[in-house]
């Protein structure tokens, strides 16, 4: 009896032993269930952070390429800037030119009206003194032509007594 009742408290003690080592077995399962869920949740987090980087390269990439075309652009427009500027100064310059030459041009245009207009008077002056001559002219011949009326008329008489005497 006594070894049947030693055997059954060895088997308990033994069945308990397997229990806690089963309980014990089931901790470390569930502790390792959990740790390699946090390491392929981990690994899963890398590998999502690495393709992360890779996408970040490839645009940093594509970024810089980006800024390259747009500085290659800038500069290109700053030498077309540069050039539109030059055309504009060269054509001010032209203008400025222009502007002086039409000034010129205005001074002479206003001093040839002045002097046409003192050609004019003069001439209009010149045509008044003359249409006085012309009138002074005719009154003189006018007057000239009683005396050689007087004269011819004279030397027809004086003809006349000669022809009689």
């Amino acid at each position: 009896h006594t070894y049947i009742f030693a055997m059954s408290a060895e088997k308990a003690k033994a069945e308990s032993a397997r229990m806690q080592q089963e309980t014990h077995l089931n901790v470390l399962e569930r502790r390792y269930v959990a740790l390699r869920d946090a390491f392929t949740k981990e690994q899963t987090e890398k590998k999502k952070a690495l393709s992360d980087c890779e996408s970040i390269k490839s645009e940093k990439a594509e970024v810089a390429s980006k800024l390259s075309a747009a500085d290659s652009n800038v500069a290109a427009l700053n030498g077309a800037l540069k050039a539109l500027q030059a055309k504009f100064d060269e054509q001010g310059r032209a203008n400025k030119d222009q502007e002086e030459r039409n000034d010129r041009n205005l001074l002479e245009r206003d001093k040839l009206h002045a002097e046409i207009e003192r050609l004019t008077s003069l001439y209009d002056s010149s045509l008044v003194q003359v249409r006085g001559l012309q009138s002074s002219l005719v009154e003189s011949e006018a007057s000239a032509a009683a005396p050689q009326a007087a004269l011819a008329n004279m030397q027809s008489q004086r003809d006349m007594y000669m022809k009689q005497a």
